[in-house]
């Protein structure tokens, strides 16, 4: 069965998602599922088999711009789903905050193994 998930970020201007992590867990106890990265699209496109009527779980992981949301004990509707993420607000403070009492810098560079410096910080002139 063909099944696609289109991640959208939400807000004010919905808009869709690329380069979100997709994760579908036939069998979240034994480890079962497959991992798609949305296309420019926000689409994650996904081959199932016919026997499956629910998922035990799907996760969208946004690489940037939206907080990871977790649903469990989907059913497959025919086509796909939407889901939507909620957008990151970079004005909001966050842990850099507790002690500085000031929101992330609004300038931040995404790196492999996740938020990293200032882009300002790391430009040498």
């Amino acid at each position: 069965m063909d099944w696609t998930v289109t991640v959208v970020l939400e807000g004010d201007k919905p808009k869709r998602l690329a380069d979100a992590r997709v994760t579908v867990m036939t069998d979240e106890a034994k480890g079962v599922g497959v991992e798609v990265v949305t296309d420019r699209y926000g689409r994650a496109a996904f081959q199932l088999s016919d026997k499956v009527r629910v998922l035990d779980a799907v996760y969208v992981d946004p690489r940037h711009s939206g907080w990871p949301v977790a649903l469990t004990r989907v059913p497959l509707a025919p086509g796909g789903m939407q889901v939507g993420v909620p957008r990151i607000d970079l004005s909001a403070p966050d842990v850099r905050g507790w002690s500085t009492a000031s929101p992330a810098p609004a300038m931040a560079a995404v790196c492999g193994s996740g938020w990293s410096t200032p882009v300002s910080a790391r430009i040498r002139r």
